[in-house]
């Protein structure tokens, strides 16, 4: 038997059975190794797809191995326009890795790219495999890719000026002129900056548009303006009549792309040849995405165009002072401020001023020199009525409220559209700072509700800051009693929510309603019972006015409350105080011991029956007593407890 020597001594289908389980990657590896493998490769085998989609093909075009690809083309049953369906294209191969808005003109809702191998090619710049898969009678030189880019725009893309020369003298290529995206090429060629490759075209492709219309609008003028290409600019500019005015579905001139990126040069230019307020948006001028994007010189060169408007037009935007006011863009607000045009008080998106946006940042420098303006709106309110110092209290910008109060016109009780005022405001997001100055104005109104009736009070009460209610209750003609919609006080609401330290001050002020009701007819005892706060249960009880034996609206005391629960050391403490009522009745003939039956709260049960006074037998509208209830539960405990006090059913 004749000894083997290689791999490709093998007897031919027994290479054929090797090579069909291997992927592409790992065929392309033994070609490598073993270069007299290609004679065995078949057309299945040459464009059998990998996992990511990509040929045999792909891959030799990819690498830009013209010798392997010319003996797998002499193949005539091999396909030189095979389609890479890829789901995911990679990165090496991709136009959209520019972080830039440029490359959203290209349709990309596709994951499939569908490039043949003179893509990959084209795209690698290897002349050589170009030249053999163009060789080929069958091969498609002007095939897209499913987001419409053909081997000219790959190559054009990545500066391989001698591919593009080869392809552009292909009468295939030439004849798609009317194909939206046959501007494409010197579109990217111009975003590159290959300035060589823009020339070249545009003298082979006299009919290639500088300004024509791509996909989504955008032209090769203004992706060499974004891009700062000031060279390719000017060449554009210099061939004659161009629209410079096109946009893009965002919006997008030339000149906005310029001045966005902050190319002074390329603006200088473009302004010679278009409208400085160009654009569909007039939130997107080419002056307010300058002022945005800090480009000083920028924004003062398009100042000194006398048409440049400086306020916006459309109040779903942003005025251009408001922008410069939020970055604390002091320069640019300064030569803003000195165009007799600007309106100081601009309201736009969410009715904010440039004061009330400087407010909100914390610009003191800013809100320094708006004050000084002098047709400054210091109480302009926004789309949710709030004016700069209800702004500065919330977000307690202390110096600037010092600023706002300065001021002799400014309102200090002015209230926005839910009710709240500066000091509400202060009070609700705890702000002490913020509080103390507002308390310093003796027309700050202290016992302003909001539309939840709610004071300042009540706020700091509910959040526990008892720093903001000694505050609040060192000035003279504060109202603790107030209530709010839901008829909650401040000594309510603090019981309620258990804040122990908010009691403790109220119930040290002269004339505070311990028994005040609210809209359940629940005093602040009955609140704290409800929450299980005994501490809070503890203090109430306290007070020699306190009715401990209120009942609510549906006939629940704190005893019913308690029990009901099963709280036992708020029932204990109660149980504890003398002239408590032990069997008060609810709208349903109920008393304590039958709620704590019903729950089977065994402690609070013992404790109940230990009184002298509780009625055992009671029975309720239904006519059945806590026996009945305990018997119907089945808690034997229960039952067990009542037996023993001689309870009836």
């Amino acid at each position: 038997m004749e000894k083997l020597t290689t791999f490709s001594d093998l007897p031919l289908d027994i290479i054929h059975q090797v090579l069909d389980y291997l992927s592409p990657d790992s065929l392309l590896s033994l070609i490598r190794a073993v270069p007299r493998t290609v004679s065995a490769v078949s057309t299945t085998h040459s464009q059998a797809q990998g996992g990511r989609g990509e040929t045999l093909l792909h891959l030799l075009a990819q690498e830009g191995n013209a010798r392997v690809l010319v003996e797998l083309l002499a193949n005539p049953a091999t396909d030189p326009n095979v389609h890479a369906d890829m789901f995911v294209i990679p990165a090496a191969l991709s136009l959209n890795n520019l972080h830039d808005p440029f490359y959203n003109i290209i349709p990309s809702q596709h994951h499939y790219h569908g490039r043949t191998p003179l893509s990959y090619a084209a795209a690698g710049g290897h002349l050589a495999a170009v030249e053999v898969l163009l060789a080929h009678p069958d091969t498609d030189a002007d095939h897209a890719d499913y987001i419409h880019r053909t081997p000219l725009s790959l190559a054009a893309f990545e500066g391989h000026i001698h591919i593009v020369s080869l392809l552009l003298a292909l009468a295939d290529v030439a004849a798609k002129r009317h194909n939206r995206f046959y501007d494409i090429p010197l579109m990217l060629a111009a975003s590159q900056g290959h300035m060589a490759m823009v020339a070249m075209l545009l003298q082979q492709r006299p009919d290639m548009r500088a300004d024509g219309e791509i996909g989504h609008n955008l032209t090769a003028l203004s992706a060499a303006a974004g891009r700062g290409h000031v060279a390719i600019v000017e060449l554009f500019l210099s061939r004659g009549p161009i629209d410079a005015h096109m946009v893009n579905l965002l919006g997008y001139t030339a000149l906005v792309y310029a001045a966005e990126a902050g190319h002074l040069r390329v603006v200088e230019m473009l302004l010679k040849h278009t409208d400085a307020n160009a654009n569909r948006r007039p939130s997107l001028s080419p002056l307010s995405l300058a002022v945005q994007h800090g480009f000083t010189e920028v924004a003062k060169l398009l100042l000194q165009c006398g048409e440049v408007k400086v306020n916006n037009d459309s109040y779903y935007g942003k005025a251009t002072l408001r922008i410069a006011a939020e970055h604390n863009y002091i320069e640019m607000m300064r030569m803003l401020l000195n165009r007799d045009d600007v309106d100081v008080n601009a309201r736009s998106m969410m009715g904010m001023s440039a004061l009330t946006a400087a407010v909100e940042e914390g610009h003191v420098d800013a809100v320094t020199l708006l004050l000084g303006h002098s047709g400054i709106n210091a109480n302009v309110r926004d789309d949710r009525g709030r004016t700069p110092l209800i702004h500065a209290a919330k977000n307690d910008h202390t110096e600037i409220i010092r600023l706002l109060l300065g001021l002799d016109d400014v309102d200090v009780n002015i209230q926005g559209i839910a009710g709240m005022s500066a000091l509400t405001t202060a009070a609700y997001e705890g702000n002490v700072g913020s509080a103390t100055l507002l308390l310093g104005r003796s027309d700050a109104n202290t016992n302003v509700q909001d539309d939840c009736g709610h004071t300042p009070l009540i706020y700091a009460a509910e959040y526990d800051d008892t720093e903001i209610m000694e505050l609040l209750l060192g000035r003279d003609g504060v109202d603790v009693n107030i209530q709010g919609i839901a008829g909650m006080s401040a000594l309510a609401v603090a019981a309620q929510e258990g804040q122990v330290g908010a009691v403790v001050l109220l119930l040290r002020w002269n004339g505070v309603n311990v028994n005040s009701w609210d809209g359940r007819g629940y005093t602040p005892l009955m609140g704290a019972a409800e929450r299980e706060h005994i501490e809070v249960i503890r203090m109430l009880i306290m007070c020699n006015d306190v009715d401990v034996n209120a009942c609510c609206d549906e006939g629940m005391s704190a005893l019913s409350i308690a029990a009901y629960r099963g709280d036992d050391d708020a029932v204990a403490l109660l149980l504890g105080w003398s002239g408590i009522n032990v069997n008060p009745r609810n709208d349903s003939g109920w008393t304590p011991l039958m709620g704590a039956v019903e729950r089977n709260h065994v402690e609070v049960i013992q404790m109940l029956l230990m009184c002298d006074d509780v009625d055992v037998n009671a029975r309720c509208n239904e006519g059945m007593s806590a026996l009945d209830i305990a018997v119907d539960e089945r808690h034997d405990d229960a039952v067990a407890l009542l037996l023993s006090r001689k309870a009836r059913s």
